[in-house]
């Protein structure tokens, strides 16, 4: 560049619309894992609503305190999932599903409400499995 001729510098053009962010390129993801997103999204709401739902509607101290503890837990993330770049939020409600599946077997409850949140459970553990193995992230 200093007027050195048998100096080469090879610059590789960028695809254009390549957004950078601290020098990282930043990837979208792929339709379908947005989609997986969403309905993960939508599938912890309804589970949060269910399980309230279920401690009012059969109130003991242990009802309760499971679901405060799993209202917040999937709260926490929801949040770690949308706002960070980690995986730490999939993985969490992916844990928080299954161990909320756990505690419906364990505490007593009518079977039609234990069914339902069952397998709203259950579909969500699947969708938090099949967003760790479709997340992409290029940093």
């Amino acid at each position: 560049m200093d007027g050195d001729p048998t100096r080469a510098v090879t610059v590789t053009p960028e695809p254009e619309g390549v957004r950078r962010v601290n020098g990282h390129a930043v990837v979208k993801d792929p339709p379908l894992v947005v989609r997986i997103d969403r309905v993960l999204a939508v599938i912890v709401a309804v589970h949060c609503a269910g399980v309230v739902a279920r401690a009012v509607v059969h109130p003991s101290v242990a009802s309760v305190g499971v679901a405060a503890g799993i209202v917040a837990l999937s709260v926490v993330g929801v949040w770690r999932h949308f706002r960070t770049r980690g995986r730490l939020g999939a993985v969490l409600l992916g844990v928080t599903m299954a161990g909320s599946f756990v505690c419906g077997a364990w505490l007593p409850a009518g079977v039609v409400t234990n069914g339902v949140l069952s397998v709203v459970e259950v579909l969500g553990a699947v969708f938090a499995v099949a967003v760790l193995r479709r997340r992409v992230r290029i940093t």
